[in-house]
């Protein structure tokens, strides 16, 4: 059912007569329960317009592959994808020219890959990434500790 604006106003205004006796008997000054009722009055009409712009589609109404003009398979897309996150936030690893260390960065978990970008990337201390992960200082320590070994094995190796 669509907005029907004289049954919502003629509601408002019922209601507001309710509050402006109960306002009046509290000793309320009559200027103040004017600029009370423009404001809620401005609300009102800005829910209207709101609701005039802004249609409800019922789920089972409308499948975006029926009209869509695309001929994509939207069946593959999905926007929560991780690997565009991960992308985008961790654009740095893509640019290690060394593909085993790139493959190996990759494979790390993700709270260690965000505390190795917050400290060997962006400066950060461990006190500050702890904080920021909200996680202890020495899990962040331990994590650091761990991939410099790490990587000095592979280092070695290779």
């Amino acid at each position: 059912m669509s907005y029907n604006y004289w049954i919502e106003k003629k509601e408002f205004d019922r209601k507001w007569e309710i509050i402006r006796k109960k306002y009046e008997e509290a000793g309320m000054a009559e200027e103040d329960i004017e600029k009370m009722y423009q404001y809620d009055y401005e609300r009102f009409k800005a829910d209207r317009l709101y609701r005039q712009r802004t249609e409800f589609i019922e789920p089972s109404e409308y499948d975006p592959r029926e009209d869509c003009s695309s001929k994509l398979p939207l069946e593959k897309i999905s926007d929560t994808d991780d690997k565009s996150e991960a992308h985008s936030r961790y654009w740095w690893v893509e640019d290690i020219e060394d593909s085993r260390l790139a493959a190996y960065i990759k494979r790390l978990s993700k709270l260690e890959l965000e505390i190795l970008t917050l400290y060997a990337f962006y400066g950060y201390d461990q006190k500050k990434i702890a904080k920021m992960l909200g996680v202890s200082q020495q899990l962040v320590s331990k994590k650091i500790v761990k991939t410099k070994q790490t990587l000095e094995i592979l280092k070695k190796v290779w």
